[in-house]
């Protein structure tokens, strides 16, 4: 193309090759003004009160459930209430490979502890820090028990699932196809 050409311009389904569309490309202006903190909301007198997001109150069953099918995410939970405080992601990341390798923490060796360490650091503490169910401080390592760590404490112990009597019986009476269905509905308070 000779200096006079001027440039086609793209359309949507081209390739990016040419370069940046200068109409689509966004201010860096702009983009920080997106990511900036929220400045807070004004007050009666004329200050700025700060504000903070409000945690959800509930979590799903799918999600809750999809969350605790990973045996690092419940054991990470369980650590998280026994600490009663804010925990380091290392000693967690330890305890875990101990378990997974049938051994003492100080019997493991560095690649198993690393592989557990990225593990959660790079996957399963983002997702139950985002449900709320812990509080997770990426740049510092630490953990600490979110809103609803509560609502999901009773399925994270290790101890199996059993059926009672109640419940074999409260099956049978309505439909004997329902015992699945009555063990389930006293699992999750129904």
């Amino acid at each position: 193309m000779s200096a006079l050409q001027r440039p086609r311009p793209r359309t949507d389904g081209e390739d990016d090759s040419a370069g940046p569309d200068p109409a689509r490309e966004r201010t860096r202006s702009e983009t920080e003004a997106e990511s900036a903190p929220d400045p807070g909301v004004d007050t009666d007198d004329g200050s700025t009160e700060a504000t903070e997001s409000t945690p959800p109150a509930e979590i799903d069953k799918d999600t809750a459930f999809h969350l605790l099918s990973n045996s690092r995410r419940r054991a990470v939970l369980r650590q998280v209430r026994e600490a009663e405080g804010t925990i380091e992601l290392g000693p967690i990341a330890e305890q875990i490979a101990a378990r997974e390798n049938d051994t003492v923490p100080e019997a493991i060796d560095a690649d198993e502890r690393k592989r557990v360490y990225i593990s959660l650091y790079q996957c399963h503490l983002g997702k139950l820090a985002d449900a709320s169910i812990i509080e997770y401080d990426q740049a510092r390592g630490t953990i600490d028990e979110g809103p609803l760590l509560p609502a999901v404490a009773r399925f994270i112990d290790e101890s199996p699932l059993t059926v009672d009597e109640s419940d074999r019986r409260e099956a049978t009476e309505d439909d004997p196809d329902s015992g699945i269905v009555a063990t389930v509905g006293s699992l999750f308070g129904r």
